[in-house]
């Protein structure tokens, strides 16, 4: 989200002196490997310089290597310098090894320069060895003014060496240039072959269609949000809905169908549930885990929960219209905890379908936008319906 309130501001010398003296044993060091090898896709990921360790709280110095810098006028938010800033959380904690999970928000103040300086925030409830770990980032310029702010950046924790050695197997393949370079011009030429009738019988956008569609939607300014459809939305929306309720259906008619193994041995006694959403939850965690009982205090890492598991729980959630995120599962590990903390169905919203205006005027930045679009040549990419 491009913020709109003023950026943050901070001081860089009072922060560096602020982490020497809460922790003199790193309060200067290089940038380490601390599984942020985990995170270094090529050269440019190669950014951090030094990192200044406090308590609760940490400053790294980054600088975006020269030769890739005209790369940052065409991508306001490079991807390799935002891992950069991030990933000497990993190192935070010690040697454990984490990966990104999630984060809640991202304010844009401004647009990312080759230095900066990425200052870190531990929240509530980050410690070493738990299952997720989360910091706010502040991205600072060479003032310590903020050009990115993200709120609750989450990584989960993982044990498996043998999962990151795949994890880093397959994201090599990923850097790969070359080879993305012949599947680019491969799908290129499969792409210019009877193009538009593909679009069509696949019910997409010709890219005539989404400027029009995009004219449009700029023409009226009271709408905060807009839905473009090639059919009838009302109908779209019960449509996919039916789709996701099926899909759920069959997966969760195949986990029942599946033998439920016997309660293990656990370090805590089984409890039953006491309310509505601790026994939804409850019969959610049995199908997908596979157990007989399930008590409310049990840990979902105990059970042989993990991150893949945890997604058909949110799934299943779903169907019952409980709202979970990895975040809450592997922070709030029981059900009582889960329970607790979930946040109550929203209220259905009935859609209002705004009426085509085409006569009010574009505002100044809306005729910059699309005299520069109408300058370009024209793009043979489709766009998909919303």
């Amino acid at each position: 989200t491009v913020a709109a309130r003023p950026a943050p501001r901070f001081t860089i010398a009072e922060l560096i002196a602020r982490c020497a003296a809460a922790r003199d044993d790193r309060a200067a060091a290089p940038a380490s490997d601390d599984g942020e090898h985990l995170l270094v896709f090529g050269p440019r990921w190669q950014s951090v310089q030094t990192i200044y360790y406090g308590d609760r709280e940490a400053l790294a110095v980054l600088e975006f290597p020269a030769a890739f810098a005209d790369e940052l006028r065409e991508l306001s938010l490079h991807p390799a310098l935002l891992d950069a800033a991030t990933k000497f959380g990993v190192g935070y904690f010690g040697q454990e090894a984490y990966l990104p999970l999630s984060y809640r928000s991202l304010l844009l103040y401004g647009p990312l320069t080759r230095q900066l300086y990425s200052y870190l925030r531990c929240r509530d409830g980050s410690a070493p060895g738990a299952e997720v770990i989360s910091f706010d980032f502040f991205l600072l310029d060479a003032d310590g003014v903020c050009v990115v702010a993200i709120e609750e950046f989450a990584m989960k924790r993982v044990a498996d060496e043998q999962a990151l050695a795949r994890s880093e197997e397959a994201l090599s393949l990923a850097g790969n240039t070359q080879r993305a370079s012949a599947l680019t011009i491969e799908a290129e030429e499969l792409y210019t072959r009877s193009w538009a009738g593909q679009q069509r019988d696949a019910g997409r956008i010709l890219p005539h269609e989404g400027a029009e569609t995009f004219v449009r939607a700029l023409a009226q300014p009271q709408l905060s949000q807009a839905v473009v459809a090639l059919h009838d939305i009302e109908h779209t929306i019960a449509k996919a809905i039916k789709r996701e309720d099926a899909s759920a259906e069959a997966q969760i008619a195949d986990t029942t169908a599946a033998t439920l193994n016997p309660r293990p041995a656990l370090s805590s006694p089984y409890e039953a549930p006491r309310t509505p959403a601790e026994q939804q939850l409850a019969a959610i965690w049995q199908r997908v885990l596979g157990i007989e009982q399930v008590s409310i205090h049990d840990s979902f890492t105990e059970l042989g929960g993990d991150s893949v598991l945890a997604i058909q729980v949110m799934a299943q959630a779903k169907t019952c219209q409980l709202t979970l995120t990895p975040n809450l599962i592997f922070q709030h590990q029981t059900i009582a905890a889960l329970a607790a903390v979930l946040v109550p169905p929203a209220p259905h919203t009935e859609i209002s379908i705004a009426p085509s205006s085409a006569g009010l005027p574009l505002t100044p930045g809306q005729a910059r936008f699309l005299n520069r679009a109408a300058e370009r040549p024209p793009s043979r990419h489709a766009h998909a319906a919303a």
